[in-house]
């Protein structure tokens, strides 16, 4: 899954630490291949890049109560934002 957000002015470094909680949680995640944030060399924008071992572990993934605990929190920093999902049609490993 491929996701871009654009943080409020002023509010970038707090959106970012916003995740923090739920990098631990991916941590713990069998499944979860790579989680990585990127900060965007536009003002403001941040990228996030998940890669789960198949369907079932991200569904736990996207399941969990620390994210739905950080939905809580994106409201106030968040200016715009979306998640890119689908099916993969192919891969190299």
């Amino acid at each position: 899954m491929f996701a871009t957000m654009k943080a409020k002015p002023g509010k970038r470094d707090e959106l970012k630490a916003a995740f923090e909680d739920m990098f631990a949680q991916a941590a713990t995640e069998e499944g979860t291949l790579f989680y990585t944030l990127v900060e965007g060399d536009e003002p403001e924008t941040l990228f996030f890049w998940e890669h789960y071992r198949d369907q079932p572990a991200m569904d736990a993934h996207m399941s969990s109560d620390v994210l739905g605990e950080l939905h809580g929190k994106l409201g106030d920093l968040l200016a715009d934002g979306g998640a890119v999902t689908g099916t993969v049609a192919r891969k190299l490993r």
